[in-house]
């Protein structure tokens, strides 16, 4: 299961890159985690309760739509937390989301907090910095960060 581990938490910091420089979670990223799920059941010795993921998946999927259709996140934060949620199981898809929203709160509080600041120090410079989209005034949050270290967490299990 370590080697497996290994592999998704690759793929999930790619995810983050691509989420904390382009605003966007390619469907290539969020396909080989789902697809590395099946292989991962055939391949591990260990009992899987395959049942649980796709539940876990399922539900987590209906419930991002909605938060979707209230334009509350993103459409590839959704993905990303639904085949994150197929690992998880339905057991730990509650630690997911609990982290998630835990880490996005502070992620969308630092930035509301940050970005002010480095926006009023900028205007004072002569010669104003071009700024990473992240500290950019009236941008998006890119929730991707919140919930690939959810499933970080989640995966190494830190309490």
């Amino acid at each position: 299961m370590l080697f497996f581990q290994g592999i998704l938490t690759c793929f999930l910091l790619a995810a983050l890159a691509f989420d904390l420089t382009r605003y966007i979670i390619p469907n290539w990223i969020v396909g080989i985690i789902i697809l590395l799920y099946p292989v991962m059941l055939v391949m591990t010795p260990e009992s899987v309760d395959w049942v649980s993921g796709l539940t876990a998946f399922a539900v987590m999927f209906v419930a991002g739509m909605f938060i979707y259709a209230l334009k509350l996140m993103g459409g590839g934060d959704i993905k990303l937390l639904a085949a994150c949620a197929l690992w998880t199981g339905t057991t730990e898809a509650w630690d997911l989301a609990f982290y998630t929203a835990m880490l996005g709160g502070v992620l969308s509080l630092g930035l509301l907090l940050l970005r002010p600041a480095v926006n009023w120090a900028d205007s004072r410079l002569k010669k104003p910095l071009p700024l990473p989209r992240l500290l950019r005034p009236g941008e998006p949050v890119p929730y991707g960060l919140a919930i690939t270290g959810a499933m970080l967490m989640v995966v190494w299990h830190v309490p």
